[in-house]
């Protein structure tokens, strides 16, 4: 009836790992495919009584509890949480980019079309009204103040970072369903009718003017106080791990990198998710392979000064050790979760072959110029190491002279 739907919860917490909660909420199946939520209490409740309502998700739960750090593995073995370490948190996102991109490659024709109506009318469409009204309102906000002088300025209701992020991963998966239907269209697996319908859908997810807003969306902080442009920043981080990781070998894992890899592959990709957000020009891959060796210069000046210390022994024992801890190599590889990846000695074999002789060079300029992405990352600076950069960062990145607008931190060394 109303009234109780009126009481009905969003969702209710979960006892976890914690013996000192106690489940009341019991999920059961009624039809053999709707699952029924019912309370059950030892105790009758008094009037104006409260009881906290808490169920166990059980072990498919698992991945998201240690996503959020109350797992066994974080229990037990020291498993970082998202929040606490961008790298495992990169590693549990590229896994199920593998899941979603190997579930799309296994799907027939029939199944890809009724994917598509899904994601069209549950996730994409809602996504791309909520960020389409919050951008559309906002820049009328800042005309308004920048003609008349004063205004309320930009709408305080802002939609999640999580949407931003969501309509980053819907232009993503537009790369993945249309290989797909191409694929269909080929061996005739699919109906003309179907395809233009599919084709349709996912040039929807195609987000066009991502260039054109960015700058814009870069000056608006979200409610955690970081920049609504950082996480989509990330999001286009992540993707370029995700195709790198089929060249690299078994990338992150702990035998094969060092913390000063990690690094560098961080740096590195922060330099390139900036690529996209900047006005294309004739010369951007020549000033980019420039930028990148900057970035590789810098930290073979890092390992250099390292080394050196450690052989000086100018330094006393713990400031050697933690020094060490930037190039040291665990002897088994850490639980990240990272299975999908297995470590290709091949691989290994070809990196090692790769022209390193430039390396070290200075470069007469550094065209694509931007700040640190280690200010609002916790584990991916070189901190401890007392070494100095070379030349300042600048506060904004600048391709060919075109600023991106890229204000997410400080240089730091």
């Amino acid at each position: 009836h109303i009234c109780a739907q009126e009481h009905i919860p969003m969702y209710v917490n979960e006892v976890g790992h914690n013996k000192a909660l106690v489940q009341n909420i019991l999920p059961r199946e009624v039809t053999g495919k709707e699952v029924h939520y019912f309370l059950h209490l030892k105790e009758p409740l008094c009037e104006g009584q409260e009881v906290e309502l808490l169920t166990d998700y059980l072990k498919p739960y698992e991945p998201m509890r240690e996503r959020k750090g109350y797992g066994k593995a974080n229990i037990n073995k020291g498993v970082k949480s998202d929040y606490d370490c961008i790298k495992t948190r990169t590693l549990r996102n590229l896994c199920e980019r593998y899941f979603m991109d190997d579930t799309i490659q296994s799907l027939n024709g029939v199944e890809v079309i009724h994917s598509l109506r899904f994601i069209d009318e549950k996730i994409l469409k809602p996504v791309v009204t909520s960020t389409e009204w919050y951008i559309d309102k906002a820049q009328k906000a800042v005309d308004y103040v920048n003609s008349h002088g004063f205004g309320q300025g930009i709408p305080q209701t802002k939609p999640p970072s999580r949407q931003w992020i969501a309509r980053r991963r819907m232009h993503w998966f537009h790369g993945r369903y249309k290989d797909k239907v191409l694929e269909l269209r080929k061996n005739n697996e699919m109906s003309e009718i179907d395809v233009e319908e599919a084709e349709a859908i996912i040039e929807r997810m195609r987000w066009a003017d991502l260039t054109s807003i960015f700058p814009f969306m870069n000056d608006i902080k979200i409610w955690s106080g970081k920049r609504l442009g950082k996480g989509v920043l990330i999001e286009l981080q992540e993707e370029l791990y995700y195709m790198a990781s089929k060249d690299l070998c078994g990338l992150f894992e702990a035998s094969l990198w060092c913390l000063c890899a990690e690094t560098l592959a961080h740096d590195v990709s922060f330099v390139l998710a900036c690529v996209p957000l900047a006005n294309k020009t004739p010369t951007m891959g020549t000033d980019l392979a420039k930028r990148v060796m900057e970035e590789a210069e810098k930290k073979g000046n890092v390992i250099k000064k390292i080394c050196e210390a450690i052989a000086k022994k100018d330094k006393t024992l713990e400031q050697r050790e933690k020094m060490c801890k930037h190039l040291d190599f665990q002897s088994k590889p850490r639980a990240t979760g990272n299975s999908k990846q297995t470590p290709s000695f091949d691989r290994l074999h070809r990196l090692f072959e790769l022209d390193i002789g430039k390396v070290g060079q200075k470069t007469k300029s550094v065209i694509i110029s931007m700040p640190s992405s280690s200010d609002e990352d916790k584990g991916s600076s070189d901190a401890g190491v007392d070494v100095t950069a070379n030349e300042e960062i600048t506060a904004d990145p600048v391709v060919n002279g075109a600023k991106l607008g890229v204000s997410v931190g400080t240089a730091a060394t």
